[in-house]
C-alpha cells in the first residue's frame, strides 16, 4: 500500500500526519514502529492519524500513536501541526477531535498556531494514576532512592520530577515501570503513553525543564503538551 504523509515539526518534536484511507483497519504497533524507525522508516516522535469520516460535531478526528506503536490519548505539537496543515482546506479556527475530546484550534500565521487542551486536570483519576488521594506531591522508591513528583493531566498523563539541576539530572525508564498508570486506550497497566520532565524553579529566572517521553524513544525537546 502506498501512502501519502507529510513529515512537520512542533516545537522541537517530530510528527508524522497521514491521512487515514477510508475503510482500512488501523495500523498495526509493527507498523508503527516500523514507521517510527529514524533508519528505516520515516522517523518521528508521534504519529498524528487523520480518520476519513469527519466527527458528528468537529472538523476531524485524530488518533495518536507513539513510535513504539503504543496508541495515546493526546499530543498538543501534533495537534498544532495537524491545524497548521488542514487550515487552507478548514479555515485558520478548527475544531479536531480526538479519544481526549474535542481541540479547539488557531492558526495564527504560516508558522505559528495555538490549541486550547482545556484545563489541567490533577485528579489521580483523571490520569489515570493510582493513589489513595489528590496531593501536590507523591513520592515513589525509585531503585532505593525516593523520587518527589507531580501528577497531571492534559489528555495525557504527564510525571513531573524536581531536581537541583536540569542538565545533570539522570534521565531512564526506570521510573516508568514503578508508576502506576492505566491507559484509557487499552486498559492496561504501565506508562508507555506518560511523559515526564524534570524541572528546576529559580527565584532569578523561569522554570527549566528536560521532557522524557516514554514511547518515543527518551528525551525530547518538548512535551506534547508545551
Amino acid at each position: 500500500m502506498k501512502l501519502a504523509f507529510t513529515k512537520m515539526n512542533g516545537l522541537g518534536n517530530d510528527i508524522m500526519v497521514v491521512e487515514w484511507p477510508k475503510g482500512r483497519p488501523p495500523p498495526t504497533p509493527e507498523l508503527v514502529r516500523r514507521w517510527g524507525d529514524r533508519r528505516r522508516g520515516v522517523g518521528f516522535d508521534q504519529l498524528m492519524l487523520l480518520e476519513s469520516e469527519p466527527p458528528s460535531s468537529g472538523d476531524v478526528s485524530y488518533r495518536v500513536f507513539n513510535a513504539d506503536g503504543g496508541e495515546v490519548q493526546q499530543c498538543g505539537n501534533g495537534v498544532r501541526c495537524v491545524a497548521s496543515l488542514l487550515a487552507p482546506r478548514f479555515g485558520s479556527e478548527l475544531t479536531l477531535v480526538s479519544p481526549a475530546g474535542a481541540v479547539a484550534a488557531k492558526v495564527l500565521s504560516a508558522d505559528r498556531a495555538s490549541v486550547d487542551l482545556g484545563m489541567p486536570d490533577f485528579r489521580p483519576a483523571a490520569l489515570p494514576f493510582l493513589a489513595p488521594a489528590e496531593r501536590d506531591r507523591y513520592r515513589l522508591d525509585v531503585g532505593g532512592r525516593a523520587v518527589e513528583f507531580g501528577a497531571v493531566s492534559m489528555g495525557n498523563p504527564h510525571v513531573v520530577i524536581p531536581v537541583e539541576s536540569v542538565d545533570a539530572a539522570p534521565v531512564g525508564t526506570r521510573a516508568s515501570t514503578s508508576v502506576s498508570c492505566r491507559s484509557r486506550a487499552t486498559g492496561e497497566f504501565g506508562c508507555a503513553s506518560t511523559n515526564a520532565a524534570r524541572a528546576r524553579r529559580s527565584r532569578a529566572a523561569p522554570a527549566r525543564r528536560r521532557p522524557l517521553r516514554w514511547g518515543s524513544g527518551g528525551v525530547s525537546l518538548a512535551p506534547t503538551s508545551s
